[in-house]
């Protein structure tokens, strides 16, 4: 699949793989030096094994076993969830990158240095989502990520956030926890 991916690009254009690590951390590295002989760019690491849950810490020893046998730039994934984190992730595995999953869908800000989610980033999501839409669910989930650590966000908050029915409800729910201020969402980019 690199290969035919990087048969088919210019050679200023990247192809990138992202991976688990395999229980004979041996055999990783076996498979890494194959897919960078095929062309590949840089290669993104999480430290757990396909079978592992979010819920395991991942292995930064391992990430940092493979950086040794990559002459491409290798990206570390796992458990990045605030900017001290992810200094941490790339000095214990020597990474040339950290790549946030859960921790930038909870905290969108994470790399300017917020520890949690300013309100004003809230606001914005909500204006392009309206500018841009998507599904509800999709938007209230995200929300409720982004949301979950500010204060005053409890169990009841998340349950009246998720009870929204619709933008203009979401909208309200918004606007009277946090307000609209700079950027004002006007219910006519809803069509209300």
């Amino acid at each position: 699949m690199v290969r035919a991916a990087r048969s088919r690009l210019s050679p200023e254009q990247s192809v990138s793989v992202k991976i688990r690590i395999h229980k004979d951390l041996d055999q990783t590295i076996r498979w890494v030096k194959e897919v960078e002989a095929a062309g590949m760019t840089f290669i993104t690491v999480l430290g757990r094994l396909r079978s592992q849950r979010s819920s395991t810490a991942p292995d930064y020893a391992a990430i940092k076993e493979l950086r040794k046998h990559i002459s491409v730039p290798l990206v570390a994934n796992g458990d990045a969830y605030i900017l001290a984190g992810v200094h941490r992730i790339a000095e214990l595995t020597d990474a040339d990158g950290v790549m946030a999953a859960r921790g930038i869908l909870e905290n969108p800000t994470l790399f300017a240095g917020y520890y949690i989610t300013p309100a004003e980033a809230v606001r914005r999501f909500l204006g392009y989502a309206i500018r841009c839409p998507i599904s509800l669910p999709l938007v209230l989930h995200h929300i409720s990520e982004m949301t979950a650590r500010m204060d005053g966000m409890g169990k009841r908050e998340r349950r009246r956030l998720m009870e929204c029915r619709d933008l203009v409800e979401l909208i309200d729910y918004v606007e009277e926890k946090w307000g609209l201020d700079e950027g004002r969402v006007e219910l006519d980019d809803v069509g209300g």
